[in-house]
């Protein structure tokens, strides 16, 4: 088998750059390439693999190659590794399948050597961090978007103040481990994004649910939404990252349309609960967000 670095690639599209991303930083240090295993689309069709609509040179995984570490993985050659089996140190040559030990960053993570196949959600910028620059490059889409995404990204060049706002709903509503952003978070947010400034904020809120959205958020002409849906779910992403400013939801999508954004001024205000009240007793967020991220 090649000397490459295998990425299991699931969920939606800020998941997917995650993953990537990762994947990327440790194939190049070991200058070798990625490989993605999309075999998970195939049984949640609610979920598209939306990473070959950017800028990025894909490799896919062969059948071949992902069984031979089912094979080696069933035969005991080689064992999942976790943070607490062999010590997260990578001494052991046969550890080949990469099991990320918690929602935290693993310090060694970029000490594993290839062939190795990738699993986890890698939900920090410091999996990816030493290659930054190469990332935004690489995360950009391959298409000029469609008209009616120029005109919505027109009108947000020609804000004072633009402010992207993403109130996330869908599958959060009822769930045991997800939970929507309650509305004095939006208020209070917006209040201090108002006041640190002296120009007029114009708001851009993205949604998958505009009638949730409209009914937290204050009627006024200052908001701008737009509707969320899969077909332009990664055209709605490079929107938002055109903005100045953001308020994200407890969502990746969101926290990567505010990572992407060009503007070294910009104001990020996100959530501390990341996760539905039990399951923050579960997950470590601490490396989730970036140094000068703003938590309410």
């Amino acid at each position: 088998m090649a000397e490459n670095i295998f990425i299991e690639i699931k969920g939606g599209l800020g998941n997917q750059l995650f993953q990537y991303a990762a994947a990327y930083c440790l194939s190049n240090k070991l200058n070798c390439n990625v490989k993605v295993n999309v075999q998970w689309f195939e049984q949640y069709e609610e979920r598209e693999f939306l990473l070959d609509q950017f800028n990025i040179d894909l490799e896919y995984a062969t059948k071949e190659e992902l069984e031979s570490f089912v094979k080696k993985k069933n035969n005991f050659i080689t064992r999942f590794v976790t943070g607490k089996k062999f010590n997260n140190k990578c001494k052991r040559t046969d550890a080949v399948i990469y099991n990320q030990p918690g929602f935290h960053y693993d310090q060694n993570f970029l000490d594993y050597k290839a062939p190795t196949l990738l699993q986890g959600y890698f939900q920090s910028e410091k999996y990816f961090l030493p290659v930054e620059s190469k990332i935004r490059d690489i995360f950009k889409l391959k298409a000029s978007i469609s008209s009616a995404s120029q005109s919505i990204l027109k009108e947000i060049k020609s804000a004072d103040y633009s402010v992207a706002l993403h109130v996330r709903r869908g599958d959060y509503v009822g769930s045991d481990v997800h939970c929507v952003c309650p509305p004095q978070y939006y208020s209070r947010a917006i209040e201090i994004l108002k006041s640190s400034v002296s120009k007029d904020a114009k708001f851009f809120v993205f949604s998958d649910d505009i009638g949730f959205a409209k009914s937290i958020l204050p009627s006024s002409k200052q908001f701008y939404y737009i509707r969320g849906t899969q077909d332009n779910t990664c055209e709605d992403m490079m929107l938002m990252s055109a903005c100045d400013n953001f308020i994200v939801a407890n969502s990746s999508f969101s926290w990567w349309g505010a990572w992407l954004s060009g503007n070294a001024e910009k104001m990020v205000i996100a959530p501390k609960n990341w996760f539905a009240r039990e399951s923050m007793l579960v997950y470590n967020c601490v490396d989730l967000y970036p140094d000068k991220w703003m938590l309410m």
